[in-house]
């Protein structure tokens, strides 16, 4: 295209079958590949796949740091056997650990901004909508912009990520 998505002269409204689907792959790049792509948009079925999974990630990571945190341990220290608790004497190994699992989490929750901006985006809504989340009830607002079905119209935040490729 010679002029970008947004200055695009309006066509009118269009089919369901435009807004694009994209394949399990494409998804998952979009997710974790990508998280700092702004100025894209979302598709509400892969903004939902991609949370989800996202979700998945964060629980299990973190049932298996709390077990690995709490589990006993047996060593032994001049022949005798010393049962104790993983953190009661924080070994080296627990705390690189831990460090690298918030790596992690850090980096999953801004793969899910990510995606939460490119969604407002795509039902036409900036992403600063986002600081509602801070506010008490202020997900309820969220959950609104999100479920809503995408805008089949140009919108001034481009276009979906894997139609570039």
């Amino acid at each position: 295209m010679s002029e970008p998505y947004y200055r695009q002269q309006y066509q009118g409204p269009r089919n369901d079958e435009t807004i694009p689907t994209s394949a399990f792959g494409q998804i998952v790049k979009e997710t974790f590949l990508r998280p700092f792509t702004w100025d894209a948009r979302t598709t509400r079925r892969n903004f939902w796949i991609g949370l989800v999974i996202t979700e998945i990630i964060i629980w299990l990571g973190g049932i298996i740091t709390f077990c690995a945190t709490i589990m006993p341990v047996a060593h032994y220290e001049n022949n005798t056997e010393i049962t104790g608790w993983a953190f009661s004497g924080v070994p080296t190994i627990l705390i690189i650990g831990l460090l690298i699992w918030g790596i992690i989490y850090i980096y999953l929750k801004l793969c899910q901004l990510g995606l939460a901006v490119r969604r407002l985006h795509d039902v036409d809504y900036t992403g600063y909508w986002l600081w509602l989340l801070v506010i008490p009830f202020g997900w309820i607002f969220i959950l609104y912009f999100v479920i809503q079905p995408s805008k089949q119209q140009p919108v001034q935040w481009g276009t979906y990520l894997y139609l570039d490729e």
